[in-house]
């Protein structure tokens, strides 16, 4: 398994964790009635600290561990899985960008909430789209990792 693919595994394995951690405590915020703004926010802070401070110490093991390997610029075949897997995650993520506009767009918040009642209409758009970036990322590295475990 070359260093590029390890990486990948490691953002994947990262990216599926962090989106885990979020939906459980999204989870237990709502079914404990403790689910507002401000710990809905305070829950985007934090998840976006852990995936960036995570995916610094995991690459720079990863790194440090294979040394050799990580000062190895891309291949073209490496290359390419990046680019389509790029491009399949760009393809989940406008899906869920228009879904957030045609939601805002036609559905009258003052009679009812899309997701969470207990949330404004940004805030619930907001979650859509948190929960979009990281499906998009997901699907972005496990398209990858099937073009590596290919081979083309």
């Amino acid at each position: 398994m070359s260093y590029k693919e390890k990486s990948v595994w490691v953002s994947l394995i990262l990216n599926l964790a962090i989106a885990g951690y979020y939906i459980f405590h999204l989870h237990g915020l709502y079914q404990a009635d403790l689910l507002t703004e401000e710990t809905l926010t305070g829950l985007f802070v934090k998840i976006v600290l852990m995936l960036i401070v995570w995916e610094i110490i995991l690459q720079a093991s990863l790194a440090l561990l294979n040394y050799h390997e990580s000062d190895k610029g891309e291949d073209e075949r490496e290359s390419l899985f990046k680019l389509r897997g790029n491009r399949n995650g760009y393809h989940v993520l406008t899906a869920v960008v228009f879904m957030a506009i045609f939601i805002l767009w036609k559905v009258d918040f003052s009679e009812h909430r899309l997701v969470f009642n207990e949330l404004s209409a940004a805030m619930n758009t907001l979650n859509i789209l948190v929960m979009g970036v990281l499906v998009a990322e997901i699907v972005n590295y496990v398209s990858q990792v099937f073009y590596f475990r290919r081979g083309y």
